[in-house]
């Protein structure tokens, strides 16, 4: 007969031989996928443990209810009825986890960038729609003229990219660097940031999100915006771009022709290729850098993603990885509940890497 009186027993158990499972299977997801070796092979392991758990589990549930006279909803005062209805919700999580580990194994291919929509396509309209409104509100959180130092050095004023425009590059951007396996957290940074409304977008996407500028006024406009947002992972701070010795501390780099002057613009573009760490993300939506890139040694990714110290063929090879990171995003501020058990976070959170997140975490 099962000691029905000992539940943790059996949770021990089964955490001792799970545990390295899940710890081979969280360093896999880890790695870029063309590293990966047997990882099927582990998920199959996961898999039979769960069930082996859950086969044990109601085996040990149907004891109790025996012993109990009834339904375990009836004694939800018993230690052993809450611990065996913890241990179940665990198990729900560990089938959750293996649907997604399994997702994230086959690899399917998602375009980085959505189709063009047509110009009557429903979507297409809504987000006019919503740029137009967040235009508004740009101009309503920074009303302010250029100043003119800004002027006399060739800074353009703060024109803002449409915000849908801007989020599905920077989406782009967050599953290349996913495919890369690059060091958590990702950071960040809008050049020539102006009042700070696309570093407010970036947050929900990295988990840090900077932006600086050269005009005094557009850097007190935005600082004083995200203190009034409470928006603690959003720095703003005033530098020239030209000289700025920061820009290999940031994993992404937004620049939307800041530079109204064009041998200013080439220096900066040139001061940003040669000073960020090789493989660093740049997002440059205009034109004139699809033709600076290749003598910039930026491999183009798609559209205006492009990575840094990158021959073209790597980045093509990049892209492909990128496409098979899921599209979801863990956002920075988002709380995990995996029911007081490590290996299960860390699980989560690699699937969160690969670009899916297990269901239910909120």
């Amino acid at each position: 007969m099962r000691d029905v009186s000992d539940p943790q027993t059996l949770w021990d158990k089964f955490d001792a031989a799970m545990n390295p499972i899940a710890v081979q299977l969280e360093r896999q997801m880890r790695m870029q996928r063309a590293q990966r070796r047997g990882f099927s092979g582990m998920i199959g392991k996961f898999e039979k443990q769960r069930i082996q758990f859950r086969n044990e589990l109601m085996v040990m549930e149907r004891d109790l209810r025996r012993s109990l006279k009834g339904p375990l909803a009836k004694h939800v005062d018993s230690a052993d009825v809450r611990l065996l209805r913890l241990l179940r919700r665990r198990l729900h999580m560990m089938q959750r986890i293996t649907d997604t580990m399994q997702l994230i194994s086959k690899g399917k291919a998602r375009p980085l960038y959505p189709p063009l929509r047509k110009v009557n396509d429903v979507e297409r309209v809504q987000a006019f729609a919503m740029d137009t409104a967040m235009a508004f509100l740009h101009r309503l959180i920074n009303p302010n003229p250029q100043s003119d130092a800004a002027k006399e050095i060739g800074c353009y004023s703060d024109i803002p990219l449409s915000s849908s425009a801007f989020i599905a590059h920077a989406h782009a951007a967050f599953r290349v660097a996913l495919a890369q396996k690059r060091p958590e957290p990702l950071r960040f940074v809008d050049v020539g940031c102006g009042g700070g409304m696309k570093v407010l977008l970036a947050a929900e996407i990295f988990e840090q999100a900077d932006g600086f500028d050269f005009d005094a006024r557009y850097v007190d406009t935005a600082q004083k915006a995200m203190q009034q947002m409470n928006v603690p992972r959003c720095k703003i701070f005033e530098a020239n771009a030209l000289t700025f010795e920061g820009y290999d501390q940031y994993d992404v780099i937004y620049f939307y022709q800041p530079m109204s002057d064009t041998d200013q613009l080439e220096a900066l573009e040139k001061r940003i290729a040669e000073t960020a760490r090789p493989g660093t993300i740049l997002i440059a939506p205009y034109l004139r850098f699809v033709q600076s890139a290749q003598a910039l040694n930026c491999g183009r990714i798609e559209e205006a993603v492009y990575v840094t110290g990158t021959p073209q063929k790597e980045a093509d090879f990049l892209r492909a990885q990128a496409e098979k990171i899921g599209p979801q995003i863990l956002r920075p501020a988002q709380i995990i509940r995996t029911h007081g058990v490590d290996w299960l976070r860390g699980l989560v959170l690699a699937c969160a890497v690969n670009g899916h997140l297990v269901e239910k975490t909120i």
